[in-house]
This record gives C-alpha cells, sequence and structure tokens, in this order.
C-alpha cells in the first residue's frame, strides 16, 4: 500500500462505523459543578490571610494582555 492510500485510510471515517455514544455519569455519582466568582469575591479572596490559588488557562497571547498579580501560568506539554 502506497503512502498516499495509507495517509487516506487512517484520515478517512469508516462508513460502518458508528460515532461513540456521549459520556453518561453513573446514577450515584453527582455531577460536578465549578462555582463561579465574581470580580469583587475573588478580590476578596486573594486579600484574604488564605488567598485560593489561581491558574490561568488561558492562551499565551491572553496572558501577555492582561493577568492577575498573584496568579499562576499554566504550562500544557504535549508529547
Amino acid at each position: 500500500m502506497n503512502l498516499w492510500k495509507r495517509l487516506n485510510a487512517l484520515l478517512t471515517p469508516e462508513k460502518s462505523k458508528q460515532p461513540p455514544p456521549p459520556p453518561t455519569l453513573p446514577d450515584d455519582e453527582p455531577e460536578i459543578s465549578v462555582p463561579e466568582l465574581t470580580v469583587e469575591q475573588l478580590q476578596t479572596a486573594l486579600a484574604s490571610f488564605t488567598p485560593p490559588l489561581v491558574i490561568d488557562v488561558r492562551e499565551p497571547y491572553e496572558w501577555r494582555l492582561v493577568h492577575l498579580p498573584a496568579a499562576m501560568k499554566s504550562v500544557c506539554i504535549f508529547q
């Protein structure tokens, strides 16, 4: 099989395969929710005796535009 056919076979989905069903949670496992904070609530929390760890997960260009001084920049390395 030549390279073109191999690449085409890898990149072309099989017509007979059905897409996987969406993941579902077991009945006994509650759904995870992430609380949202207002700017004022975050400022109060950061000024407290035990401030929270803030991890900024935005894109690098967004970090360069503006970020909180107390925030840590996240770094993802894919291998």
